[in-house]
């Protein structure tokens, strides 16, 4: 007999049969998988290839790690990423998707991420000439201002700092040389923060940095119209998901110059004289009992002696910068905010001069859904600058300081103050430092804030996203510049021997100069990315608008009675200005890259920009700028030996179009006017027929002024070897065109007019540059060692030059910037020479001798030639070797150039006294010339001309840093919870190599034209640091 089931039992079974079959069938469908991938050190890694096993179905992971995918319960992901071991997962039910890749230590730095221009990208898989450099590098430069610290530390950087001011010691930067004619913002190039250009990364903090990459090529035509000169891209740190971590660095530091000028004492500035009254035919206007008395202080109020160096120069200065961090966060928001306090003292005794930098950063990641993240980036930076009276500057202070006599005196020894060298105390040294003479009050504020978006659009199709951000910078600047009068000064009386009292009649005056300026950025871009099989496609479109608005006002009034109340009110409505600017300028950008990667072994990229300006007139506003590159990594292919000492090898080439689109002012296609009156301007009116003023046509407009161009060709190769040894080799070609030069070809003298600037110059511009790199181990010391070298050679093909100028002082076929010199040939040795040559009046035995180049029998300007060399440096390389034992480590960063030139000329009688002890005395003398300049700015004779006589080589070898440091071991830091902490000693431009002599640092600054120490030294640093974690 069958038994029934019971129903309630049938039931029962039958649910539980229907649920296996739900979870069997369900298990076969496709869910989500989304996950985060990371290193080790919780880094996330962007571009990591995802691929479903056995399939052709993947992605990659975005910018930030994050991937999607689908798959079924029971599939594996497959995870790779050239540089990292190869990692898979299985999908379960309910398993998550993050996953952490490990360095895989045979790949050396193929591994790393290199940012590219509007995007990131595996250093293997790089086609462009792209060197980066971390942000932890820079910070072993103990310098205030971040520029300082690049130089030598990157492949295709020409840098050179020409001052050490503290707040004004920005270095020039220039990548692979000059490539343009002109100078200022026209060489330098486009800097880009965080993807907003124009943010300027010199008083960024180091230790805010996470990256600083280098775009040299023509894969930097994805900035367009803005990339001829290439471009800098900075990236700031960003939290990670973790513990927060709070960080505390200081440091301390002393500054001294890189060279202390050898200036004449009162017994050589004394017999200079006489010897320049023997020369021009006086009596010598010094006796030798004054000279004696000079010489040996025996008469110290009547025949003074000061050395102004040391009278007003410290022989240390301090300064001090303080850094706090804090970093951390969660899946869903992280955060870096860190906060600086920079404090500079100038190097003047009693000087009331400083500078003072505050940054304060909140960099802050917000993942609002699993698709959709917020960033908000807000910086804030105050610089403040107290300074000396308006006209006293540093070029001011120095240029004065080279001037005063050194038997003037500072202080008498009853404390009177001396007169300056205007005989007053108007330009008292003592007045202008201490304040007595004035101020100057500079406060520059920064506002920069970026809100970005990063939307993911796997419902429409998995890999295409639509990211986007708004950049909004506000600086604006105020200046005080108060001219005060000055207390009495006093001169010693010889023959009273009283003290002379001197009083200023100049009434005090006042300049206020408010700017501000506004920069508005939008930036949309829709991305794809998308791997299927071995090829990879990604690919992006973008739209970018930028406005950016000046504004000025200026005051300016003179009369003041007293010097307690510094406001407008108080002087005298007399003689006063006032004036206001306002500036527009806009671009609109459309941009595009499209990338293929075929199993990690060819890869090209093409880039698209069309760019408008508003510094062009309609029908030459837009721009388009092209350019293509491509890599192929031949040791991925499969005949390449696995075992061989060859690790990697990458052969790359681009070639491509960019612009410039920086011009002396803007709308030079406008016909502009002037309101103005004087002679030739305005008209009359009135029943009294006063002039009036009137409307005057400004600078004839060029109708068809348009884009500076430049084509680019490099080609590349990248190795690793023995899994220790990196190398890169890039040769590049470069021609610019349609350089803004003016027409002087096509404007006879005679025509009367002056033409606006035109399109028409041509540059070409080639080198090689040099990057390699070592590490290895001896034991527990780890060490590596780096060196680059940039070699770049330009030469103007066409500058539209007077015909009437004689081929061998043309611009054409010699570098940009070349040096006009008069040919010398050493110094005349007896008047028989000089009488049986061709030489200027005047000329005699002590003299320098001169080419009569084109044989006319006279010395003129037509004897002067170009030289194949200039100042900006052709040869520029660094070394660095570091270390570590334990839990000591050590950098030591060597840097240098070669090919470059320099004119080192005396600026007046008050000289180096180099000039003085090597001056032609007798026969046999070569070093320099005889005694030719008097005082008050007399000269005599023809020495004085720029000629290849004064042509210095300013090949350098500088150690640019030093620094050794500490580690603590963790155990000891435990029990008062600490996670880290590191003490260093570093050193900042330690010793330089060269053959200026000294009283020149080799990247001194120029002043009329030559190096004559006219300028705020460059500075030694010597700095003890501490960095703390908690």
């Amino acid at each position: 007999m069958k038994r029934k089931v019971p129903p309630k039992l049938g039931l029962l079974l039958l649910s539980c049969f229907l649920l296996l079959c739900t979870l069997q069938a369900f298990s076969q469908v496709s869910r989500s998988i989304s996950g985060h991938i990371t290193d080790e050190h919780g880094q996330p890694l962007p571009g990591v290839s995802v691929l479903l096993q056995g399939t052709s179905q993947g992605t990659t992971t975005d910018q930030d790690g994050f991937y999607k995918i689908s798959a079924s319960n029971g599939a594996t992901l497959v995870f790779s990423y050239i540089g990292y071991d190869r990692k898979t997962l299985e999908v379960t039910a309910g398993s998550g998707g993050d996953v952490i890749l490990a360095v895989d230590k045979k790949s050396g730095t193929l591994g790393e991420v290199v940012v590219i221009g509007y995007g990131t990208r595996q250093k293997a898989n790089v086609t462009g000439a792209v060197s980066s450099i971390k942000g932890d590098e820079l910070e072993k430069s103990p310098v205030a201002n971040l520029s300082n610290a690049i130089a030598g530390a990157v492949p295709g950087l020409i840098v050179n700092t020409n001052s050490g001011e503290p707040g004004a010691d920005d270095a020039t930067i220039l990548i692979r040389g000059k490539g343009t004619l002109g100078g200022g913002s026209n060489t330098t190039p486009l800097i880009v923060v965080d993807g907003v250009p124009d943010r300027s990364f010199n008083r960024l903090d180091p230790g805010d940095i996470e990256s600083f990459t280098v775009l040299k090529d023509a894969s930097a035509a994805i900035y367009g119209a803005r990339a001829a000169n290439g471009v800098i891209l900075i990236t700031t740190k960003r939290g990670k998901a973790g513990k927060p971590v709070l960080s505390f660095t200081s440091n301390y530091a002393l500054t001294q110059p890189t060279r202390v000028p050898q200036m004449l004492s009162s017994w050589q500035y004394a017999q200079s004289v006489n010897e320049y009254d023997n020369l021009i035919g006086q009596k010598p206007q010094y006796t030798a009992a004054d000279i004696q008395a000079y010489k040996d202080g025996s008469d110290p109020l009547g025949h003074p002696n000061t050395d102004w160096w040391s009278a007003l120069m410290k022989t240390w200065t301090p300064q001090t910068n303080n850094v706090l961090s804090l970093s951390g966060g969660t899946d869903k928001i992280k955060y870096f905010i860190s906060g600086q306090d920079l404090h500079q003292n100038s190097m003047y005794k009693s000087g009331t001069d400083y500078y003072n930098n505050d940054n304060g950063r909140v960099n802050l990641d917000i993942q609002a859904t699993n698709n959709f993240k917020i960033g908000v980036d807000v910086l804030f930076r105050d610089e403040y600058k107290n300074g000396e009276a308006p006209g006293y500057d540093a070029n001011g202070i120095f240029n004065q300081l080279w001037s005063d006599y050194p038997y003037l005196v500072p202080v008498y020894p009853n404390g009177k103050v001396g007169v300056g060298i205007g005989g007053g105390p108007g330009n008292s040294m003592v007045y202008v430092l201490n304040g007595d003479l004035g101020y100057t009050h500079d406060n520059y504020d920064f506002l920069q804030t970026k809100t970005s978006f990063s939307w993911a659009l796997p419902k429409i199709t998995s890999g295409l996203h639509l990211d986007g951000y708004f950049a909004y910078d506000d600086n604006w600047n105020q200046f005080k510049g108060f001219n005060a009068i000055p207390p009495p000064a006093y001169s010693y009386n010889s023959t009273t021997q009283q003290y002379d009292e001197y009083t200023s009649t100049v009434p005090g005056s006042l300049t206020l100069e408010n700017t501000k300026q506004i920069n508005k950025l939008v930036h949309l871009q829709l991305g794809y990315d998308h791997k299927f099989g071995k090829s990879a496609v990604s690919a992006f479109v973008a739209y970018e608008q930028e406005q950016q608005t000046y504004t000025e006002l200026d005051a300016y009034r003179t009369g003041f009675l007293s010097n307690n109340v510094t406001e407008l009110s108080a002087g005298s409505a007399q003689g006063e200005t006032n004036n206001s600017v306002t500036t527009q300028f806009a671009r609109q950008d459309y941009i595009s890259r499209i990338s293929y990667n075929y199993d990690d072994r060819y890869i090209i990229d093409y880039n698209m920009r069309y760019d408008g300006s508003s510094n062009f007139p309609a029908g030459k506003r837009f721009g388009f700028f092209p350019s293509v590159s491509a890599a192929w990594r031949i040791s991925q292919e499969k005949f390449w030996d696995p075992n061989s000492i060859v690790d990697n090898l990458k052969l790359r080439a681009s070639y491509g179009l960019t612009g410039n689109d920086v011009v002396a002012s803007p709308f030079q296609y406008l016909q502009t006017y002037t309101l103005a009156t004087g002679q030739g301007n305005g008209y009359y009116y009135g029943p009294n027929a006063t002039q009036q003023s009137g409307l005057t046509p400004g600078a004839t407009p060029n109708l068809n002024i348009t884009w500076e161009r430049s084509k680019m060709l490099n080609i590349g190769i990248d190795a690793e070897l023995w899994h220790a040894l990196t190398a890169s080799v890039d040769v590049f070609h470069e021609i610019r065109y349609d350089i803004l030069v003016p027409p002087t070809l096509s404007t006879p003298d005679y025509a009367g007019i002056s033409l606006p600037d035109e399109n028409l110059g041509r540059v070409q511009n080639q080198g090689i540059e040099l990057d390699l790199g070592y590490r290895n181990k001896i034991g527990n010391f780890n060490y590596h060692i780096n060196g680059n070298m940039t070699y770049a050679v330009n030469k103007v093909l066409y500058e539209d030059e007077p015909a009437n100028v004689p081929s061998y002082q043309q611009k054409t076929g010699y570098p940009i910037d070349s040096w006009l010199l008069y040919k010398a040939d050493g110094l005349y040795q007896t008047q028989a020479q000089v009488n049986a040559s061709p030489h200027p009046n005047g000329s005699g035995p002590g003299d320098i001798k001169y080419v009569d180049v084109n044989g006319d029998g006279q010395i003129n300007a037509l004897d002067e030639v170009r030289t194949t060399l200039s100042p900006t440096p052709q040869i520029m390389f660094g070394t660095t070797l570091g270390g570590n034992w334990k839990n000591w480590d050590f950098t030591i960063f060597f840097q240098g150039q070669a090919r470059a030139e320099v004119l080192v000329q005396p600026g007046g009688l008050n000289m180096a006294e180099q000039f003085f002890t090597g001056r032609w005395l007798q026969p046999g003398d070569n070093t320099y010339p005889r005694t030719f300049n008097g005082p008050t700015n007399a000269t005599y004779g023809s020495n004085t001309y720029a000629s290849t006589f004064w042509l210095k080589n300013d090949a350098y070898l500088r150690l640019k840093n030093l620094e050794v440091g500490y580690t603590f071991a963790s155990s000891l830091l435990k029990s008062i919870s600490v996670q880290s902490l590191r003490i260093y000693v570093s050193g900042n431009n330690l010793l330089t190599f060269d053959s200026l002599g000294p009283s020149f640092d080799p990247e001194a600054a120029y002043s009329n034209n030559s190096i004559n120490g006219r300028y705020y030294p460059q500075q030694r640093v010597i700095n003890l640091g501490a960095n703390i974690k908690f």
